[in-house]
């Protein structure tokens, strides 16, 4: 059986005692590893953990979504801790991440934490650059195809080059997918590059049907023409069941909601699925 709980969500549940915040965070149970999806931005993460009787750093692997704050920073915290486990990321993890208003003002973005420290704690780090299969069922998948073109990055992400600011492409994020009976499962973090994008990409490498897509879509601040668009893809897709939250925004929340031919919700802190 695969158990896939949410340790940290922009979203409450019924469990009132933990915390909901701009993060994300899974613990992922397979009969052969324990993986920890993402991290959140800070300790909060294993505050969560602790009341859910779930011990993170004791996971087989790590797998970061991308270098954002809000789903990498928290990995200080399990360095701290004394993790020992791979981390996997994408390529390109460690490049300056900013956000930008369209004047000269910058936010960083970014993890927090160097290649030099994972070294210093001598964190085995393992890179993927298309599939990078890690455990029996397990799987590590970056490079997407941009097959839909209305999938855009928005301008104001950007990263630091040694000579200037330029889009971020977000050539780092990646997606878990595991292999079950039924189906793929796939976890996304923040889906920059299209959930479409990703979605089919892995039906066209994998050549299996997915059954379940968990996580974030970064439709947040799309507009409702891009989000219907999305919509009219996913149902195409014919995917039972959609779990996602984070980044996903209100409108996919109503259409969740409100489809009766679609089976999908909000997971917040603490939510769990069972396969």
């Amino acid at each position: 059986m695969i158990r896939i709980t949410t340790l940290i969500d922009n979203a409450s549940t019924d469990n009132r005692a933990l915390i909901h915040m701009h993060s994300l965070s899974f613990y992922v149970e397979t009969d052969q590893a324990c993986i920890l999806f993402d991290f959140g931005s800070g300790k909060e993460f294993l505050v969560n953990a602790a009341k859910l009787g779930i011990s993170p750093e004791s996971a087989s692997f790590c797998v970061c979504s991308h270098s954002h704050y809000d789903h990498a920073a928290g990995y200080r915290e399990l360095l701290l801790k004394g993790i020992t486990c791979p981390l996997i990321t994408g390529e390109h993890f460690f490049d300056e991440k900013y956000t930008n208003d369209g004047t000269q003002r910058y936010t960083y973005l970014g993890c927090g934490f160097s290649a030099k420290e994972l070294a210093e704690y001598r964190i085995p780090h393992l890179i993927c650059r298309d599939i990078l299969p890690f455990a029996p069922g397990c799987f590590a998948v970056g490079h997407f195809e941009k097959n839909y073109d209305f999938e855009t990055i928005p301008s104001r992400f950007v990263k630091r080059t040694r000579d200037e600011m330029v889009p971020d492409s977000f050539e780092d994020e990646i997606c878990l997918v595991l292999e079950h009976p039924k189906g793929l499962i796939v976890l996304v973090g923040c889906s920059h590059p299209g959930i479409v994008n990703i979605l089919s990409s892995i039906q066209k490498r994998f050549h299996k049907k997915i059954q379940a897509v968990v996580g974030g879509t970064h439709l947040m601040k799309a507009d409702e023409t891009r989000t219907t668009r999305v919509i009219g893809e996913l149902k195409k897709m014919d995917i039972p069941l959609l779990a996602l939250n984070h980044c996903s925004g209100e409108q996919m929340d109503e259409w969740l909601k409100a489809d009766g031919n679609v089976n999908g919700f909000h997971m917040g802190s603490g939510d769990c699925l069972f396969f």
